[in-house]
């Protein structure tokens, strides 16, 4: 069951399983995000996705899920060289 959906993936003890889905695979109605993106936020929200309410994730109990959405690899790569990024507008 997937209860929160964040914007990069979270390493914390215990095991887990790593698996992609299609973004059709799953429903976005209602489930909190801690995504700060203004254009991944948007997107997320326009699948019906819903602002956490809290600032901070506080973790998954055993049985829970997280999906985690991730920014253009190209982008990510060169945030990570240069050690910026930089927004950019998604166009619908």
């Amino acid at each position: 069951m997937v209860v929160v959906i964040l914007s990069s993936t979270v390493l914390t003890p215990g095991r887990f399983d790593c698996e992609e889905v299609a973004a059709s695979e799953v429903s976005f109605v209602g489930i909190p995000h801690y995504v700060r993106h203004p254009s991944t936020k948007e997107i997320l929200e326009g699948f019906g996705s819903v602002p956490a309410p809290a600032k901070f994730f506080s973790g998954l109990q055993i049985g829970e899920s997280y999906l985690s959405v991730r920014l253009n690899e190209k982008k990510l790569q060169e945030a990570r060289a240069t050690g910026v990024t930089q927004d950019m507008e998604v166009k619908k």
